[in-house]
């Protein structure tokens, strides 16, 4: 007999009866607990997609075709940021290779220490986890939940709820259902992308395909820490821009050694510059020169 599960359909709270979201297709009950992302050597470089409207093109052009729209605090690894000035070159969740565009992403170079997580979901945990206690306290004490990734039980009182757009953000679940279900991949991802049912994730899997990224599930706590980012990338560019001419600040990033400027219009405050992380200080201002006018002494 199938197990049978309720589940939060937002935007407010209702029963819905499904078997294991159909076992989120049948085929992952299969041994997928002992499928395990593959991690790849060197430095790490993602992206978090911060505009509503970004898009993966085929070219670093706008003249390029869509190959993928992102979500919304979406994660993209990303494969080449050096030879297009305000282009990104990154891996969409079904593999392909795409561009897009710097000013709509969040960009951490070597931004994480599991290389492993360029190819996970960005998911708040704590945010997360409070959804799938409300669900809890509201319909989950007769229910018997399954995970829908993995179809393991959840005990009472645990996992994570995560909604579709987050779950199919993730570039390693994409990855170990091509593995187990190449025939009806196309067929699932469809039939995920148009049902609204929140997923109810186990503790294993939370760890296996999503990265925690505090803030990401709640867009108004993102949206203030990414403005807050944005003010301390903008003083420290001021900073930099008013201290070093070009010449000097190429010599201090291509030491290695970290260093640090003092903000004069913050007297007391200095920021560390850490070259292998802060190297768009230097992309910052050589696009400014050569976006200056001619003659202007910049």
């Amino acid at each position: 007999m199938s197990e049978e599960k309720n589940v939060m359909s937002p935007p407010t709270f209702e029963n819905k009866s499904l078997p294991g979201r159909w076992c989120r297709a049948a085929i992952l009950a299969l041994s997928v607990l002992g499928f395990a992302v593959t991690a790849f050597a060197g430095t790490v470089y993602v992206t978090y997609v911060t505009d509503n409207n970004a898009q993966v093109l085929s070219e670093p052009s706008s003249a390029g075709s869509v190959l993928y729209t992102p979500p919304l605090f979406g994660v993209l690894e990303v494969v080449e940021y050096e030879s297009q000035a305000d282009w990104l070159q990154v891996v969409t969740p079904g593999g392909e290779k795409g561009w897009i565009l710097r000013s709509s992403v969040l960009f951490q170079e070597g931004g994480t220490g599991d290389p492993s997580s360029a190819k996970k979901g960005v998911v708040d945990r704590a945010f997360a986890k409070q959804e799938i206690l409300k669900w809890w306290q509201t319909t989950g004490k007769n229910a018997t939940p399954v995970c829908d990734i993995c179809n393991a039980r959840v005990p009472q009182d645990t996992g994570y709820m995560l909604t579709t757009q987050q779950v199919l953000g993730s570039r390693a679940y994409h990855e170990m259902l091509k593995s187990r279900a190449p025939g009806t991949y196309s067929q699932m991802i469809e039939r995920f992308e148009h049902d609204p049912t929140p997923w109810c994730i186990c503790e294993k899997c939370i760890e296996q395909y999503f990265m925690d990224v505090p803030g990401s599930s709640n867009p108004d706590e993102l949206s203030k820490a990414l403005q807050a980012n944005k003010d301390l990338r903008k003083r420290t560019l001021e900073a930099v821009r008013s201290q070093y001419t070009m010449e000097q600040v190429r010599e201090r990033m291509s030491s290695g050694q970290i260093w640090l400027v003092e903000d004069a219009a913050h007297p007391g405050t200095v920021y560390p510059i850490t070259p292998g992380i802060d190297g768009w200080i230097l992309e910052e201002l050589e696009a400014e020169q050569l976006s200056a006018p001619a003659g202007s002494g910049q």
